[in-house]
């Protein structure tokens, strides 16, 4: 039997307490990383494209996004066309913390992932993202992220 969510839980689960641990002094936790990626690279999306692409539920990206802007790390802007949609930015303050939370992430990264070499790497790199495809069509199709 493939025991995927169970191994990828368990990684999840470490990966969350060293994040966590690590982003206490700039207030956010290991959930909120996505986001600062995501908007980096997509700056002014809307929280209905930052739930879709990071396969997180509308809420949980509402209360982020609050929480972030609380904090001073996003801000919305209000869409010209349709008053109900904003538009998602990262402050100044939130685009310097991207180098920060992306240097702990590849500290845990590397560190995790020293007992492998680098053919291991490269197959496992492949093997997660084939498994990742399904997962996300497999919800997706479920209609589990709307």
């Amino acid at each position: 039997m493939l025991n995927i969510s169970k191994y990828c839980s368990i990684i999840d689960r470490c990966s969350s307490m060293y994040k966590n641990n690590s982003f206490k002094d700039i207030g956010i936790c290991s959930s909120h990383a996505p986001f600062f990626f995501f908007l980096s690279k997509n700056p002014g999306a809307t929280q209905d494209e930052i739930s879709k692409r990071l396969v997180i539920n509308k809420s949980n990206v509402t209360r982020s996004i609050q929480f972030l802007e609380e904090k001073g790390y996003v801000y919305r802007e209000i869409d010209a066309t349709d008053k109900r949609i904003n538009h998602i930015y990262l402050s100044d303050d939130g685009v310097k913390l991207v180098p920060f939370i992306r240097e702990r992430i590849y500290v845990f990264n590397e560190e995790v992932g020293e007992v492998l070499n680098e053919e291991e790497i490269a197959a496992l790199n492949t093997l997660l993202e084939k498994v990742t495809k399904s997962a996300v069509n497999f919800v997706r199709k479920e209609d589990y992220v709307s």
